[in-house]
């Protein structure tokens, strides 16, 4: 359209200047109108359009870029009867050649000026983007300005008062300089073969980050989304590559001139990205530099990372499957092979038993029937806290009434075995937490001190109390945990399960029970051990304050 406007622009200027007819003339020239009036804004549009800035003219810019043009016209049309676009038409004959003379009115200087600003403001364009092109395109863009200019000058020339040139607009003949220069640029150039803004459409469009290195490994272009992806506007085009900060050390592993290189890299926290790098070649032999594509990988990433957690999840619960059912077919199994045991003892030679073996083979069968007790309520207090079903109800509990209920209750167990149990502290202390589930603990942790010290033997409760937490200490001076043991004591997977001073039995799971619970509770359970020398077991829970 710009090229079609020129040319009608250019045959009724030579229209005019080929007859001696006043009339025509004059009918020529305003027809001249309808090419002349829009050229500008068509150059302004294809400038927009050739540098991929045309998203700027939206609808309501593009009518109000041709209000003045399509004035303009109208205006020239009728400015025998206003004289806002012409005023004083006169008419000279030189050399035979009929010649118009006329003067501006306020609207022929008003589109004139406007027309210039199109033009000034498109040859702006060009230059902003001559600047920052790459070399290939650089010669096309200079043809394109060349193309601009001269019909510019021309125009400029012919609205200038000059004695030998009045009259003779010589912008079309300019025309005819653009259009060679036009010419060389679509045949020689490829003007419409690979222009920049089909370049830049494909290279700002695309989801990937791309950069674009020379040989020396110089960025020379990049689009939005790598500068995104890389850390905002501050990188530079120009600076070496080694400045983006993941790459300082490691560029020379990630370019190669033989083969293309695909790594990984952290560049923020949880922000990743995969770098692809290409080496680029002119002719198959000449190497040009390097093509960098960028992907953002984080949620690749954190989705490998969640199945690295699920995996690990699964391999619990795998294990705490396996160790159910260890505990199911050996220590559930065994508490009743020692009742039936002993039932058949009774049962068979009851007549031949004293009193007192039939008394000892009772006390068997409780301590049986007491140990398969246990483990029952554990395994069932275990399943209702993996399937979330144990519900913690926090509450402010005295904490010194814990500990002389677990000393009324133990009692009569430790004088059986000799044991000195006794409660050191008397002060008042209270702990913000579910009373059963702590009442739970403590017992299984008295338990386990009772199991594990020797006859005269002492066990000793204390507990004290800051400003966030209560501490229940259970210490006892029996026959401590090995550090092996010691490490993998609230593990579900690993079994740990040691006989009391007095052969007692256990299932190494009361102690995973007593973490869980003390976790549920937000607090935790401490172990500070030493083989033959005793263990204190440190029940952490919040305090009421």
């Amino acid at each position: 359209f710009l090229l079609l406007a020129a040319g009608h622009w250019a045959y009724f200027e030579a229209l005019s200047l080929s007859i001696t007819d006043e009339n025509y003339t004059l009918l020529f020239d305003k027809i001249k109108l309808l090419g002349s009036q829009i050229v500008a804004p068509l150059w302004f549009s294809f400038v927009l359009a050739y540098t991929n800035k045309e998203h700027h003219l939206t609808l309501y810019r593009q009518i109000a870029l041709w209000i003045i043009p399509v004035t303009g016209i109208f205006l020239g049309f009728t400015s025998d009867f206003h004289h806002l676009f012409w005023i004083n038409i006169e008419t000279i004959n030189r050399d035979g050649r009929l010649l118009l003379l006329a003067e501006w009115g306020i609207w022929g200087k008003i589109s004139t000026a406007y027309a210039y600003i199109l033009i000034s403001s498109s040859i702006l364009i060009l230059l902003h983007t001559l600047a920052f092109s790459l070399k290939r395109y650089r010669l096309q863009i200079g043809l394109l300005l060349a193309s601009c200019i001269v019909p510019f000058v021309f125009d400029i020339i012919g609205n200038v008062s000059i004695s030998d040139t009045a009259g003779i607009d010589f912008t079309p003949l300019a025309f005819s300089i653009s259009g060679v220069l036009l010419a060389l640029n679509i045949f020689s150039m490829k003007l419409f073969d690979v222009v920049p803004v089909a370049y830049q459409k494909l290279f700002q469009s695309m989801n990937h980050g791309v950069v674009v290195l020379d040989a020396a490994r110089l960025i020379i272009d990049m689009n939005q989304v790598s500068k995104k992806l890389l850390g905002g506007h501050h990188i530079r085009i120009g600076e070496p590559v080694t400045s983006l900060s993941f790459l300082k050390e490691k560029s020379d592993a990630v370019f190669n001139r033989q083969k293309e290189i695909i790594a990984d890299f952290c560049i923020d926290h949880d922000i990743w990205i995969s770098l692809t790098t290409t080496p680029l070649y002119f002719k198959k032999n000449v190497f040009a530099g390097y093509l960098c594509i960028i992907q953002d990988i984080s949620l690749r990433k954190k989705a490998e990372e969640q199945i690295r957690k699920n995996s690990e999840q699964l391999k619990k619960l795998n294990d705490d499957k396996d160790k159910f059912f260890s505990i199911i077919a050996h220590d559930l199994k065994s508490p009743f092979q020692f009742i039936r045991g002993y039932i058949d003892l009774l049962q068979n030679d009851y007549e031949h038993l004293s009193d007192q073996q039939r008394k000892q083979l009772l006390q068997g069968v409780d301590s049986a029937v007491d140990s398969a007790l246990r483990l029952l309520h554990n395994l069932l207090d275990w399943g209702m806290i993996q399937t979330e079903k144990l519900i913690c109800n926090p509450a402010p509990t005295d904490v010194k009434v814990l500990c002389i209920e677990l000393l009324e209750q133990f009692n009569g167990h430790a004088e059986k075995k000799g044991i000195t149990l006794k409660l050191i502290s008397s002060q008042k202390a209270g702990a913000f937490c579910d009373e059963n589930m702590a009442s739970t603990i403590l017992r299984n942790l008295v338990s386990n001190a009772l199991k594990f010290t020797r006859t005269q033997g002492e066990i000793s409760i204390s507990y004290d109390e800051d400003d966030q937490h209560v501490k229940i200490m259970i210490r006892d001076n029996g026959v401590g945990i090995p550090q092996q043991k010691l490490e993998r004591l609230f593990k579900v997977s690993e079994k740990v399960n040691t006989p009391g001073t007095l052969n007692e039995t256990g299932t190494g799971l009361g102690l995973i029970l007593c973490r869980e619970l003390a976790l549920l509770n937000m607090g935790d359970i401490l172990v500070e051990s030493k083989e033959g020398e005793g263990s204190t077991f440190t029940l952490v829970l919040p305090s009421a304050k």
